[in-house]
């Protein structure tokens, strides 16, 4: 028994499997993690791009609809998000930025439109919420539900002529 314990100490033949059957669930879950933030890092940037050129058409007068808003947003976006469950909340205020608009959540009503463009001269914020899942389930089932990326323009609006 001694000896078959002493050559089994000694042989070196699966060390390098052993080794990877420790390390290599850590290694693939940091890579994982890595790949998953840097795709919502990209899904962020994709986001406030397309609420920026979106807020800019309403800054300028033309977007004055819900719909319409939308549809810039779809058309920036393309394929990469799901034009579906995207939720925004556009607010005009005469006296200065709607304080109450940031602090709204938009989460608990799920693809949700607010929609007020203003008019010349008003002050208007617009919040953009996508709810993003992860891409690798198993990721999701350690870390939950997935990113809620959001995005945020304040603005005042161009002196433009209000359609009557």
């Amino acid at each position: 028994m001694r000896r078959s314990l002493r050559r089994l100490l000694g042989c070196r033949r699966a060390a390098t499997a052993l080794e990877f059957a420790i390390a290599g669930p850590v290694m693939l879950t940091l890579i994982f993690a890595i790949l998953e933030d840097g795709m919502m890092l990209f899904a962020q940037s994709v986001l406030d791009n397309a609420t920026r050129d979106a807020s800019r058409q309403v800054m300028i007068g033309n977007i004055t609809t819900a719909p319409a808003f939308q549809a810039q947003l779809c058309s920036e976006i393309t394929s990469f998000f799901d034009c579906a469950q995207l939720q925004f909340n556009v607010q005009a205020s005469s006296v200065g930025f709607p304080a109450n608009v940031v602090a709204t959540s938009l989460t608990a009503t799920v693809g949700a439109a607010t929609f007020n463009s203003g008019t010349g001269g008003q002050f208007v914020t617009v919040e953009v919420v996508y709810n993003r899942p992860y891409m690798t389930p198993w990721i999701q089932r350690i870390a939950g539900t997935g990113w809620q990326l959001m995005s945020t323009q304040a603005f005042q609006n161009e002196p433009f002529a209000s359609s009557s």
